[in-house]
């Protein structure tokens, strides 16, 4: 993921923002207890939002004081029970990171490439590991990752084909373990919203530098942008694009009973 998804912290309470890094400590943690202390460095905020969203589904999460492993000055929150939610968004982070690992290595530079090729095979290990706790996943990922860059291949300006993967591949995660096929689709549709939005909003922060690079960017091609000025004529219109997802996601967001965090998760940052 791209670590685009931030929780607006100024309209939260106090106690709100330290669930939510309690959270995001505990995906640490079990990041380290599972694949290693060097996959503690995988987490992003796309993810904790996904542990936030399938705990507030659940309920009954409640936090314990401890403290930092990388600094025993700092006071963290953790939760105080075995999550499935929390292993199930850690195995998803080295799958989802092993696969950016290897898109790295295919469009880096020649130094950046010599550095990632170098980590790949510790980083395939764990992918490994988590490929075996979770084929179904591991396999659907491929699946979309396959469809995305072909579409980047053959230059896609369509923006709602290009993101269509990456959609597709945050309904299923932000469905996984539902069995109500009500509840499933709804769960979906608020992936899929959120993961186009994702998409969308990491092209639009790309241009500059896709423009520089010569590299693939729809929203270059959509509008023929040559050149950096050019950015602003049409900057209102890509970003009505992500005003437009995220209303769709909102709405999808309000038909979701959630019983712990509701609060947190409305507050998202789009």
């Amino acid at each position: 993921m791209y670590g685009k998804v931030r929780i607006n912290v100024p309209e939260i309470k106090v106690r709100e923002y330290d669930e939510y890094k309690g959270i995001y400590c505990s995906l640490c943690k079990i990041l380290g207890k599972r694949y290693g202390v060097l996959a503690r460095a995988l987490l992003t905020y796309d993810l904790t939002y996904l542990a936030l969203f399938l705990l507030g589904l659940n309920g009954s999460c409640v936090f314990r004081s401890g403290r930092c492993p990388f600094n025993f000055t700092k006071k963290c929150h953790y939760l105080d029970r075995k999550s499935p939610e929390l292993e199930f968004c850690a195995d998803v982070t080295v799958i989802l990171a092993y696969h950016k690992l290897l898109d790295n290595i295919h469009d880096s530079g020649f130094w950046k490439r010599i550095l990632y090729t170098l980590i790949r095979p510790y980083f395939a290990l764990k992918y490994k590991k988590a490929k075996k706790l979770r084929p179904d996943i591991c396999n659907d990922v491929s699946e979309y990752i396959i469809a995305q860059q072909n579409l980047e291949s053959q230059k896609c300006s369509d923006l709602d084909e290009i993101s269509k993967p990456t959609a597709e591949l945050l309904g299923k995660l932000a469905a996984y373990g539902e069995f109500n096929t009500e509840i499933k689709l709804n769960r979906y549709r608020i992936g899929f919203c959120l993961g186009r939005w994702i998409y969308l909003k990491d092209a639009i922060d790309d241009i500059d530098e896709d423009i520089k690079s010569e590299n693939y960017n729809p929203f270059v091609l959509k509008y023929k942008i040559s050149d950096l000025s050019e950015k602003e004529k049409y900057l209102e219109e890509m970003n009505a694009q992500l005003n437009i997802t995220a209303g769709a996601f909102i709405d999808a967001l309000d038909e979701v009973t959630f019983l712990q965090f509701e609060n947190i998760i409305n507050f998202v940052n789009l």
